[in-house]
């Protein structure tokens, strides 16, 4: 490969240390809470990542091609490799392209300038998550609504395991029960409702006890 883009392996490597100079620095002079820990070395035959800059891989017919450099093309008889761009990006927008080594695999990250969307949110309106396993996400929001996004239906996809959902109930204190997974995403918006100044009045029994299952 050329020699800037293995240089950069070694910058980041001097950029972790240099902030964990900075963050001992802090926690020394009592103005960080955790103590920072020293960088971990490699493991035997780790991997770690790779950056190309965007002048240093060209698009292709076969896709976009990574230069490995003259060593490489004299030692392997290999001068690059090739994978596919996608579909859904300019190619002409990518800054860099960041070759990422996760569980036994390879994975390609682009990093590209995006143009910041505006959205239009109200500010006054909330919604609770409670994540767990076979209600993967139970969710109540202070509008009067509450939905379920079935867990069981992804393990069915990835597993090839299905059940019936099982909703367990909490009985209040005035001795109605309500769902339990709903009730946990009640809480969530109970404890933050001060902080930011939310109304609750939308947070109805029935969203509570009448939930939309969503596959």
């Amino acid at each position: 490969m050329y020699s800037h883009v293995g240089q950069a392996t070694l910058t980041s490597v001097a950029e972790s240390f240099q902030s964990f100079k900075a963050l001992r620095k802090l926690s020394l002079a009592g103005e960080l809470n955790q103590n920072p820990r020293l960088p971990n070395y490699r493991t035997k035959d780790g991997l770690n990542l790779i950056s190309f800059p965007s002048a240093d891989v060209k698009l292709k017919s076969d896709g976009l091609r990574f230069s490995l450099g003259s060593k490489v093309k004299a030692w392997f008889k290999l001068d690059a490799f090739y994978l596919p761009m996608p579909s859904n990006i300019d190619y002409k927008s990518i800054r860099e392209y960041r070759i990422l080594p996760r569980n036994g695999c390879f994975y390609l990250e682009l990093v590209y300038k995006v143009e910041p969307i505006q959205s239009d949110v109200d500010s006054n309106r909330v919604l609770g998550i409670d994540h767990g396993i076979n209600n993967w996400l139970t969710c109540l929001s202070n509008a009067g609504t509450s939905f379920i996004v079935d867990g069981l239906h992804l393990k069915s996809l990835n597993q090839f395991y299905n059940k019936q959902v099982k909703r367990g109930l909490y009985r209040t204190a005035n001795n109605q029960y309500i769902n339990a997974d709903c009730n946990g995403a009640g809480n969530i918006i109970r404890k933050v409702a001060a902080t930011l100044g939310l109304c609750l009045e939308g947070v109805s029994s029935g969203a509570l006890v009448r939930l939309e299952l969503v596959a």
